[in-house]
């Protein structure tokens, strides 16, 4: 028995060991040029384009198109039909071209087979429900071989021969914004069945003559492109390349079974006004994206930007390999106007972006590879700013969800918390050192042998009583869920799912299960594209199920890539079958996404709707904002780890993923103190702050260092939560569907420089420094021994000038100045470089708690930061933090208004007039900067009183103290003026 386990361990070890070399090393991974589809479809030159016989020629047929009204996810609107005569090699077919307009002023476009012998997967589960479906305001002939069509004022040209889609802003735009097929890279590798399948027999009889059959474009006939000698042999080797792997491929070691051919799908999207690419998230790159295909225009990568969703170990920066997620956005910046798409594909994804022409104007282009999958794109006409390509995204993707304020304190995690009394020291260690915490997190150990939904009884022996002692501190208890299930009929969850025919299952016809090795061992892999799958697993979250689940434990999944440490690139092959017949090669991007849908309904379900979920997940696509939080995955503990988290997190937030962060200190290796401390100060003004780190690392929690590190530590935590009401506004705004209207400023809570100032080209590059809404931008120190960096602070324009006011400035007679452009600033360990933007109101709280949930009733502070006409503006959202109640009236909403006068007004969101726990929060405190000269007298008027207040000035800066006025008055008697002169 014992040789048994030991023979066991070794392999389990052997396994994972070359798994995870596999996957640590941008060497090791799958390049383009490996993968036929990829290779196939990647033209580099445009001669090839042309000259080949087996690159399709597609146009419209004029007859056919026309406009309807159509019915989509129950929502009824417009869509353009069209037939599209496609032609490839011997093949010519029809297909069919579709093009929706939606609401806010975008456009679906699909294509696909108008008859085929096998589906296509489409993904329609990651947008919005609804389905913002909209009208076109009109549509037309506009001009010989093309139509028009006008969604809110944006015109789409659809030109016919040869097929291309020219999309602008505006009626007065001279250039389109969007351009769909300009370089004719557009492909769709047409399904076919095996007998009469263009790869089934490399027989190339006649194909001289179908080089010069009518199916074919002119410009490619024999007489205009010299083909070679011998045509035969040209086609030959033609056809060959084309075909080649088109049924099995061996790559890395493995070999992959592709039963329905080839199948791939591609499209070249130009953006005649871009000047910088962004998006395309996950990945450990820059945040303006670099040109690809090296050879061609000097770029940085030679490779393609790359979709497939793995667990990379150790992954390296300035890579262009994708990581744990996929969100196809991409966003084109020019100086006076932004678009962009969205690739609709859960299939392995490459794109190639480079410079090109269009009508003599240097412009932006890219190129979408999938290896199966709809023809599926969403073109963003987009505006001015980012902002409204963002607004034209989550139309269609829907709003993130309403977070949890738990969320958004200070998470302290590790793999892994050896016990319960382990558990609970961490949790008296935070009170004890006065360190604010809201959760704390068990990773895979406290589990009984990686049987999720179980607890090791012996290090864990009382989990209800550890929930307990948890909660009654104010925090909260976060446990992890894979999705790989240990194959152990003895486990509960295994056998159920089994008897059920739950898992995924082997390539073969049979209905046995696939399995492979993850950390349970052997383990098999639940279906969670399927609905019946989701809803079972949905269930779970019981204590019927799920022993002392309790009222203050919410969830992590991870390794949901999914993990596999002996499948190809430690995922799973693509060739298994799921339980609705599809290939996991057409679903994989979507599998985390599907599981992190899954478990959010769960908690939503096992709460009975009245809690917000709170769920992490490490696997993403587009649409999983709606369902919770991720993280940058696996990163290390060096200094280019953490200068690239904020790329990372910054690209995770204009792609919809708002509550997003990095492993602070770095999951693998140990920091030193330094690097730690700075990670702290960078981590506490991102949107998800928590402390993790690898089983073999020292323990790293604030109080294991010296007494000065622990300080700093402290203190970086306790900035976090200085803004936590600002924070949680933020998060209320992105959440909101009527945002625009109600809090006017609506774009991520942490945002790059360019969102804010894009008609700023300095802004357009950085990547060190971002903002956190509109008023505050942050600047951390990001290099060893530095004490000093450059700050760069946006100076606005001849209309409006921009300052800016250092809040933590070391030398007090600097904090009511305001600055521009560049500066220096001394900042020594501990010290925050954070400003704030002119013209902006910013609430805080300064009472040192255990918890975000201790803070509720808790009074507020204002920060004032006056623009140079002495005008400033923001806003305040309440609610009781937890629950679904802001839904009926269970809210405050105030907005603050400072004039040239002097004078604060504040006005209340009239629906928001139902009481909750902390909505007679008061205001204590208001600070001003940017006073140009000490006032005489400072008062408040309200209902029948006017009452001095005591004040106090110093360089520029009023401070305001001892106040009582409700921070959202709802009565009438309550309502207040403070007045300065």
């Amino acid at each position: 028995m014992l040789l048994s386990k030991v023979i066991f361990v070794i392999i389990f070890v052997l396994l994972y060991t070359v798994s995870c070399s596999n996957g640590a090393k941008w060497s090791e991974l799958c390049k383009c040029e490996e993968l036929s589809f990829c290779r196939r479809n990647r033209a580099t030159d445009q001669a090839f384009v042309e000259a080949s016989l087996f690159y399709p020629k597609m146009r419209i047929k004029e007859a056919s198109v026309k406009a309807q009204k159509v019915t989509v996810e129950g929502v009824i609107g417009d869509m353009l039909n069209a037939q599209l005569e496609y032609s490839v090699g011997n093949i010519s077919t029809v297909l069919v071209l579709q093009i929706f307009p939606l609401i806010g002023g975008s456009f679906r476009l699909t294509i696909a087979e108008e008859e085929a012998p096998l589906l296509r997967f489409d993904t329609r589960d990651a947008l919005n429900e609804p389905f913002p479906l909209g009208h076109f305001d009109r549509s037309a002939d506009c001009e010989d071989g093309a139509t028009c069509l006008w969604n809110e004022g944006r015109k789409l040209i659809l030109k016919y021969s040869p097929l291309e889609l020219l999309l602008f802003s505006n009626n007065e735009s001279l250039y389109p914004s969007v351009v769909v097929n300009h370089h004719q890279l557009t492909k769709l590798e047409v399904l076919q069945d095996y007998s009469s399948h263009l790869c089934a027999s490399l027989q190339v009889t006649n194909l001289e003559s179908r080089a010069n059959s009518e199916s074919l474009d002119d410009n490619i006939r024999s007489d205009n492109i010299s083909l070679g000698k011998d045509m035969n042999t040209t086609v030959d080797s033609m056809l060959q390349t084309y075909c080649e792997n088109a049924f099995e491929e061996n790559v890395h070691g493995h070999v992959d079974q592709k039963k329905r051919g080839l199948e791939a799908v591609a499209m070249d999207i130009t953006f005649p006004l871009g000047e910088h690419f962004y998006g395309l998230a996950e990945r450990a790159a820059d945040l303006s994206l670099s040109f690809t295909k090296e050879s061609l225009y000097g770029s940085v990568y030679s490779e393609p930007y790359r979709f497939y969703n793995l667990d990379v170990f150790e992954y390296e920066t300035q890579k262009p390999l994708g990581l744990y997620g996929s969100i196809p956005l991409l966003y084109a910046l020019g100086e006076k106007s932004t678009s962009g798409c969205l690739w609709l594909n859960a299939a392995e994804t490459f794109v190639d972006i480079f410079p090109s022409n269009w009508s003599q104007e240097t412009s932006l282009s890219s190129h979408f590879i999938s290896e199966t999958g709809l023809l599926d794109v969403v073109l963003f006409p987009g505006g001015e700013t980012p902002q409204e390509v963002f607004n034209q995204y989550l139309l269609v993707t829907g709003r993130p969800a309403m977070t949890q304020r738990f969320a958004l304190g200070y998470h302290q995690s590790r793999w892994n918390y050896r016990d319960q009394m382990d558990t609970l020291t961490v949790n008296q260690r935070f009170d004890q050192f006065n360190i604010p915490c809201d959760v704390i997190w068990l990773d895979i150990e406290h589990t009984n042998g990686k049987r999720y939904f179980t607890w090791d009884m012996e290090k864990f022996p009382d989990p209800s009583s550890l929930l307990k002692q948890i909660g009654d501190n104010g925090r909260k208890l976060v446990t992890i869920v894979d999705p790989h299930i240990k194959v152990d009929n003895d486990y509960f969850v295994y056998r159920e799912a089994k008897t059920n025919q739950f898992f995924i299952r082997k390539q073969d016809e049979s209905e046995a299960e696939y399995s492979g090795w993850c950390w349970a061992g052997l383990s098999a892999y639940l279906d969670f594209v399927s609905d019946k799958v989701r809803n079972w697993w949905s269930k779970r979250f019981h204590p019927r199920y799920y022993p002392h689940f309790g009222d203050n434990l919410y969830t992590w999944i991870d390794m949901n890539e999914p993990t596999v440490f002996d499948g190809p690139e430690n995922t799973i092959p693509k060739s298994v079958r799921h339980l609705d017949g599809w290939e996991h090669r057409q679903v994989h991007n979507m599998y985390g996404f599907y599981m992190h849908k899954a478990t959010y309904y769960g908690l939503l379900q096992s709460r009975n709707f009245s809690d917000r979920p709170f769920v992490l997940s490490r696997s993403f696509f587009t649409g999983s904002h709606r369902y919770g939080a991720v993280w940058t995955g696996d990163n290390q503990a060096n200094w280019e780890h953490l200068r690239y988290s904020i790329p990372m997190i910054l690209s995770l937030q204009i792609s919809g993923m708002i509550l997003s962060g990095a492993d602070v200190g770095g999951f693998f290796f140990d920091p030193d103190p330094e690097l730690l401390i700075r990670w702290y100060e960078t981590a506490a003004f991102q949107p998800f702050f928590r402390a993790h780190a690898h089983e073999d690392t020292r323990r790293r929690e604030p109080w294991e260092f010296d007494e000065r590190t622990t300080m700093l530590m402290r203190k970086a935590v306790l900035r976090r939560y200085e803004f936590m009401p600002y924070w949680y506004t933020l998060f209320a705004a992105s959440s909101s569907s009527h945002c625009e209207a109600d809090f006017e400023n609506c774009g991520p809570p942490m945002r790059p420089l360019f969102w804010e100032f894009s008609s700023d080209r300095k802004t357009w590059k950085e990547q060190t420094e971002w903002m956190i809404g509109n008023a505050l931008l942050v600047a951390p120190i990001l290099e060893k021994d530095s004490s000093m960096r450059t700050v760069y602070l946006p100076p606005g324009n001849s209309s409006h000038l921009e300052q800016w006011f250092d809040l933590f400035a070391t030398e007090s007679k600097m904090a009511g100045i305001g600055q521009r452009g560049f500066t220096q600033v001394i900042a020594p360990l501990g010290r925050h470089i954070v400003f704030q933007r002119g013209g902006t109101i910013v609430p805080f709280r300064n009472r040192t708690r255990r918890s975000t949930i201790c803070m509720d009733r808790d009074p507020v502070g204002l920060r004032i930061a006056l623009d140079h006409n002495g005008q400033a503006k923001g806003i305040i959202y309440l609610d009781d933090g937890h629950s679904f109640l802001y839904e009926s009236g269970h809210f405050r909403l105030a907005k603050y208004l400072w004039n040239a006068t002097g004078t604060l007004q504040v006005m209340v969101h009239p629906l928001g007039n139902k009481s909750f726990v902390g909505s007679e929060v008061m205001i204590e405190k208001i600070v001003v900067y940017g006073m140009k000269q000490q006032p005489n007298r400072v008062y408040v008027s309200s209902y029948l009183n006017h009452t001095t207040v005591n004040f106090s000035f110093r360089d520029g800066v009023l401070f305001i103290n001892k106040l009582k006025l409700k921070a959202a008055p709802m009565n009438g008697n309550d309502k207040w003026e403070l007045h300065i002169y």
